[in-house]
């Protein structure tokens, strides 16, 4: 449930905030992971992820999106699932940012006959090798 911070009597929502910390804290404990997906490799404690050997360049909320992603792979996410693991929002929403997200991902990510990022529709993603 929302906390909210009261600041000179305007109401703040404060939960995002949290929620977002204890996650970069737990990311910094498991820090030392590799991740695999077919040709994808990423890995969490250089925050870097490759396609074969090639290093790509990924904006923060992309390496997140695919970090929660390769964390999973095999198994869909809801796009519910994502906004709270990835934007720290907890509310269901008509918001299209995760299928945006997804899209830049793809763009970069689906090369040489790999196409591992699949929609299940009307519910959300998952992360598949081939």
């Amino acid at each position: 449930h929302t906390r909210y911070i009261s600041v000179t009597g305007v109401q703040t929502c404060a939960l995002p905030i949290f929620r977002i910390e204890n996650r970069l804290k737990r990311n910094i404990s498991s820090a030392a992971e590799i991740f695999y997906c077919g040709p994808i490799s990423l890995n969490d404690s250089e925050h870097e992820v490759k396609f074969n050997d090639e290093v790509v360049d990924l904006s923060p909320t992309e390496y997140n999106l695919l970090l929660m992603l390769i964390q999973n792979q095999n198994r869909v996410m809801t796009k519910e699932k994502l906004l709270d693991l990835v934007w720290g929002l907890d509310f269901e929403t008509s918001t299209n940012v995760v299928d945006t997200y997804i899209s830049y991902l793809r763009k970069k990510l689906h090369r040489e006959d790999f196409d591992g990022i699949k929609t299940v529709r009307g519910v959300g993603f998952k992360l598949e090798q081939k």
